[in-house]
This record gives structure tokens, C-alpha cells and sequence, in this order.
């Protein structure tokens, strides 16, 4: 029986956000695999606000397995996404999917902020941009959602 307190009461009428922690013991985590732009991060976010417990990627960017985590992005078939050994331990999967009308420009933003070294979630790429990988690129992505 897991009790998640999202925040701390301060005395000054202010809050504490309870920061996120690996689990004290190994559980089995669920896959939460998605589009590339479909909203991944946000659903990191919400996954970890509701539990408490991290999250890792496919990638294992933090170092510590799958062992103590709650789930574990993946973008796995495509080619951004990694195949997990040993994921019989994996209790499920949250599938997440958005219309690829708008995945497939939020994803080529991130990609935008990527190359031009900025923030994630904070530039729309310039328009010409867009169009000009739209035109080149649209069947491919298009391709690629209908394979994930």
C-alpha cells in the first residue's frame, strides 16, 4: 500500500513539492511507450506526481535499471527508441498516442531545439522549417506512426 503526499504544508502558507524517489524495493515497472511527440514528458511528470516513485528511459539514462522504477519510456519499435532486455518483469504498458496531425510537428520542434542547442518545450521552429520537412519528410513520419 503505496500513500503518495504530492506536497508538504510550510507554516507560511506555502507548499513543498515531495521530490520524486527510486523504490525501496525492486517492482515490476510498466512500459509507457509513445509516438515521439505525443507527450511522453508529460506524462513522465504525471506518472511520477501520482506514485512518487522515478521513472528511467529505454536508454537507462539514470543509471540504475529497471528494477526501481515505476515505468520506463520507450519509443521502441521505431528507431528512437531501445528494446529492453529482460522486460518479462514489466507488468504492462501505457500505450500513449496523439493524433499524428500534431505529434509529428511537436516532435519536429523537439528535434528544431535539439539541432539549435536549445531548451526542450520552448521554440516553435520557424515555419519555412516546418514546411520544408513537412514536404520532404511527411510520408516517412507518417510511415513510421502507422508501424509504432
Amino acid at each position: 500500500n503505496i500513500t503518495r503526499h504530492l506536497s508538504t504544508a510550510l507554516p507560511d502558507g506555502g507548499c513543498k513539492v515531495t521530490p520524486q524517489k527510486f523504490a525501496e524495493k525492486d517492482i515490476s515497472p510498466t512500459y509507457q511507450a509513445s509516438f515521439p511527440g505525443s507527450g511522453a514528458r508529460m506524462t513522465w511528470n504525471l506518472v511520477i506526481a501520482l506514485t512518487g516513485i522515478a521513472i528511467n528511459d529505454d536508454h537507462n539514462h539514470a543509471g540504475v535499471g529497471y528494477d526501481r522504477v515505476v515505468a520506463v519510456k520507450t519509443h521502441y519499435p521505431l528507431d528512437y527508441g531501445r528494446y529492453v532486455e529482460d522486460d518479462q518483469k514489466f507488468r504492462g504498458a501505457i500505450l500513449l498516442l496523439r493524433n499524428p496531425m500534431t505529434a509529428v510537428p511537436s516532435f519536429f520542434n523537439f528535434k528544431y531545439e535539439q539541432k539549435n542547442h536549445l531548451p526542450n518545450h520552448s521554440t516553435r521552429a520557424p515555419t519555412e522549417d516546418w514546411i520544408k520537412f513537412r514536404d520532404s519528410n511527411l510520408e516517412s513520419e507518417l510511415n513510421e506512426y502507422q508501424y509504432f
